[in-house]
Order: C-alpha cells, then sequence, then structure tokens
C-alpha cells in the first residue's frame, strides 16, 4: 500500500517479489489481532510509485494489476532472477491493467527463469513485436503468453502507436518516445536515442 512504497525508494536491489495489486490503489484497512485496532491505509498512486524507479534487481517475481498508463517507474529495472514465481509459473505477470498503454521496461536485460504473462489489458500497445526470448536465460523452458491486449493494427492505425524514427524498428521498442528503443537507429544520449551527437562535447557515441 502507499504507506510503505517509501521504504524502498533508493533501493536497488529487493530479496523478494514485487507485487502491485489492484487493491492497492484504494482505501482498505488492515486489522491487528494483538491490539484489535483497525487501521486505514493510505492507496498507492502512480506518483508514489516513482520511489521505486531506482529498483535494478528483483530476486522473485513481478506482478502488477491496477490503474496504471505505464510502468515507467520500473524503468531501470534489468533483472527479474524469478526464485519464486506467481502462481509457481510466472516471473513477470502483467494482468487486469484496465488503462495500461505501455510497459516502459526500457533497461530489462534478463528473465533467469519463469514464464512471462501479460493477460487482460486491453489499451496496451508497443507490445506485438517484443522478443521475449531475448531476455530469457533459459529459453527452451521459458514462455511468453500474450491475449486480450490492444491489437496492432488499432495500436498503429488509430492510436498512432509506433515506434520513435531514432528506434531500429528491427528491435522493437517499450513504449512512445525516444527514451524507450530497444536499440537506437543512430545514437544514444542519455538515456534517449538522438540522431546524431558531438564527441568533442563530451557526449558518448553508441551504434
Amino acid at each position: 500500500h502507499g504507506g510503505n512504497v517509501e521504504s524502498f525508494r533508493n533501493c536497488t536491489h529487493l530479496n523478494g517479489n514485487l507485487v502491485i495489486r489492484k487493491d492497492s490503489f484504494d482505501h482498505s484497512s488492515q486489522w491487528d489481532p494483538m491490539t484489535g485496532a483497525v487501521t486505514l491505509t493510505t492507496p498507492v498512486t502512480a506518483e508514489a510509485l516513482e520511489a521505486l524507479s531506482s529498483l535494478r534487481k528483483v530476486s522473485g517475481h513481478v506482478f502488477v494489476q491496477g490503474k496504471l498508463e505505464n510502468l515507467n517507474f520500473l524503468r531501470n529495472l534489468r533483472v527479474i532472477e524469478g526464485r519464486r514465481l506467481m502462481s509457481d509459473r510466472f516471473a513477470l505477470d502483467i494482468t487486469g491493467n484496465s488503462n495500461l498503454r505501455s510497459l516502459g521496461l526500457r533497461s530489462l536485460e534478463a528473465i533467469r527463469a519463469g514464464d512471462v504473462n501479460i493477460m487482460g489489458n486491453p489499451e496496451l500497445c508497443y507490445i506485438h513485436n517484443i522478443n521475449w526470448t531475448r531476455f530469457f536465460t533459459q529459453p527452451d523452458r521459458q514462455r511468453y503468453r500474450e491475449e486480450k491486449s490492444r491489437s496492432e493494427k488499432v495500436c498503429e492505425e488509430r492510436e498512432g502507436a509506433s515506434f520513435d524514427v531514432e528506434c531500429d524498428a528491427s528491435q522493437s521498442c517499450w513504449g512512445p518516445g525516444p527514451g524507450n528503443c530497444m536499440q537506437c537507429l543512430h545514437f544514444e544520449l542519455e538515456g534517449a536515442c538522438v540522431a546524431s551527437c558531438s564527441p568533442e562535447a563530451g557526449q558518448l557515441v553508441v551504434g
């Protein structure tokens, strides 16, 4: 709930599971059996989840279900180890997010064990061309399932959801804009793809 999210600020490694459920976004009550006291918990907001933006590794699984438009707060997440799996199967489970439009997992490098489940996100785009096997360390055992997202045709024609011009279209992308490319067409500068850069000005040339 919103009251404990802030405790993860500046945390880079989570030894456990990251679980965000739809009821996390609503007021709820907690009963303390020792004292008999009932405490009203603070609901999570998209702004509060920014406290998780420093996370780079999760030892267990990641489960997200709620009212978010993107998962940009996990933009620095690199590794999901999958030591403990959701439903004994999934390392990454993004399910039942009615407003989700893009994933934004732009730093993801590896899912070491467990499957990926992207299910029941009716507004989700930027998902159809992702090659999930590139993240699997056991590709012969790990699987990916995606159902009930917005169709690729509707994403492109009605929503204008397509690759940024600075993205390498053969490598897909995580969402809108040059900061969500999986690979740059030309150069990368401060986490975003650009058409040109200047080594003389101390800018990194990649590509």
